[in-house]
């Protein structure tokens, strides 16, 4: 069985790439305890945190806006279904119903004098 790539070169793909152990972990090890200024992380740990919240969050907030808080304008787009939907929850959870009116209509007869 003969291959066309030097032995050295396999052994070198062996040893840095394709071994178990090496994963992002030991890498990261590996980085951290280079001398300074040699492709040290210079970042904090926090900021990982940080931009995991921060994309969690701010990917979903501006999917929200686009759909229903930007203005495409007066034409019918792809996003008026849903906000014709939103609008119906918003007019059901503002407006009263039958029997609510009626409890208003009877406390605000009874309070005038």
């Amino acid at each position: 069985m003969s291959s066309s790539i030097p032995v050295s070169t396999l052994r070198r793909f062996h040893r840095s790439t394709l071994h178990p152990r090496n994963t992002s972990r030991t890498m990261a090890t590996k980085v951290e305890r280079s001398p300074a200024g040699e492709g040290a992380d210079f970042r904090p740990p926090w900021f990982y945190t940080v931009a995991r919240v921060l994309s969690w969050t701010l990917i979903p907030a501006t999917g929200f806006y686009g759909v229903f808080i930007y203005d495409f304008g007066d034409h019918e787009h792809v996003f008026q279904p849903a906000r014709r939907w939103a609008e119906r929850q918003k007019a059901a959870f503002l407006t009263l119903s039958a029997e609510e009116k009626k409890i208003v209509g009877n406390e605000t007869a009874s309070t005038k004098p």
